[in-house]
């Protein structure tokens, strides 16, 4: 049974895909890589919990 895409399409997909997984891979590293001293554990802990409040509408304090 043969393939319903064009050969144009077949030939060059395993090139995309694998390209496009190569900067995906490049991007996670990227986000994901940072330094792991104290002050800023402090600072990203910080600022995901400024999030985590903002997204689910939590108060840190009576108004």
């Amino acid at each position: 049974m043969g393939s319903k895409y064009p050969p144009s399409i077949r030939g060059c997909l395993p090139f995309w895909a694998l390209t496009l997984e190569a900067a995906l891979i490049l991007v996670f590293f990227f986000f994901t890589y940072y330094d792991t001293s104290l002050e800023d554990q402090k600072v990203l802990m910080a600022f995901y919990q400024a999030m985590y409040y903002i997204q689910c509408g939590i108060q840190t304090h009576d108004d």
